[in-house]
């Protein structure tokens, strides 16, 4: 039966039984479970699913879509209507309408115009390399607001998988909490066997203070903010609801050349002075953007930090912004920001 169905892949106009359909569905579940037991089993925590599974739904999706449309068929309906599987919740429901609708003799909706045909092949085409290049690329959505300025609170990202070996100091990674299954983000600023310590506000790595440019101010309305609601720290505080908030903005320059905004919400803040730390071999230490307003590396794990970050708990650099919410749900495209779709990370 699973043979047929493969073979059948590009026939989008004849029938398929339900028995076909089900038994194919189940196999799509097993490689999504497999390939989450496989990751746990070799890693013992999933950190990421990994590269094979989005390879081999790609795979699925092509004789996957031909089989409902021909359910479809075999229901008597117009293959077209395959769209709204891919219609958040609303998918589910067609799904399992397409998979236990009976057949019946009904062929009149069967063929479709040779244009429209074109254009649905060229559409499962897309849907398939999409879901074939999420094997080298991981969604992540800013939930909080300790890399303001650089990310927004809502940003929707494009990370890209990369090796411990391949981090480097500056970039923007998106790594697995040291002691609990929650991913973070943050920019690395120090390596292993370098000293990290913070005097005034300013960083100092192995010695050396990272310079610091003024850059006017960073502005956002005072008001809830993504899915908690929760509301933006102000330089300038207090504020009222739908004011603006400013903070000071300053562009900082790490050893090697790499530039990047931070904001000083305050002066004498909670982690402006710090002792000097080393960061052990294969660790890494890293800040968030908003000094002020983020528990990283300077703040130890008993006390809320996440201290140093073992290399082998990278999952992602952060290299794009695909779009921005500023609602509490991605899915609110009336909130979506429209100065941040594709922009590139610094």
């Amino acid at each position: 039966m699973i043979r047929t169905t493969f073979l059948r892949s590009f026939d989008w106009s004849g029938r398929a039984p339900r028995r076909e359909a089900w038994l194919f569905l189940t196999l799509v579940i097993l490689v999504f479970a497999g390939g989450g037991a496989a990751e746990r089993w070799l890693s013992g925590d999933a950190i990421q699913t990994p590269r094979w599974v989005f390879l081999a739904i790609a795979a699925l999706t092509i004789p996957m879509i031909s089989l409902l449309i021909r359910r479809l068929h075999d229901m008597g309906r117009s293959g077209t209507w395959v769209a709204l599987t891919f219609v958040p919740v609303i998918g589910v429901i067609a799904l399992l309408w397409m998979l236990l609708a009976p057949g019946n003799t009904r062929r009149d909706a069967n063929e479709s115009a040779p244009a429209l045909r074109l254009a649905g092949a060229i559409f499962v085409g897309l849907i398939t390399l999409l879901i074939a290049s999420r094997a080298f690329w991981n969604p992540y959505w800013i939930p909080a607001e300790s890399m303001k300025p650089t990310l927004l609170v809502g940003d929707y990202l494009a990370t890209t998988y990369i090796r411990a070996r391949d981090a480097r100091r500056g970039d923007v990674i998106v790594f697995r909490h040291p002691q609990r299954p929650v991913d973070m983000i943050a920019r690395i600023v120090a390596l292993p066997g370098e000293t990290v310590q913070m005097q005034d506000g300013t960083l100092s790595i192995n010695g050396q203070p990272a310079p610091q440019t003024p850059d006017g101010q960073f502005t956002e309305t005072y008001g809830p903010q993504g899915p908690n609601g929760n509301q933006p720290r102000c330089g300038n505080a207090p504020v009222g609801l739908g004011g603006q908030c400013r903070t000071d903005r300053t562009i900082e320059t790490l050893p090697g050349g790499a530039t990047h905004a931070i904001l000083n919400i305050e002066d004498g803040g909670f982690a402006d002075d710090t002792a000097l730390f080393t960061v052990p071999p294969d660790h890494l230490f890293v800040m968030g953007d908003n000094r002020d307003n983020s528990a990283d590396s300077r703040i130890s794990l008993a006390t809320g930090g996440i201290g140093f970050v073992p290399a082998s708990q990278i999952i992602a650099r952060a290299d794009r912004i695909i779009f921005s919410a500023a609602g509490r749900h991605l899915l609110l495209v009336w909130t979506w920001r429209a100065d941040r779709y594709l922009m590139g990370i610094e």
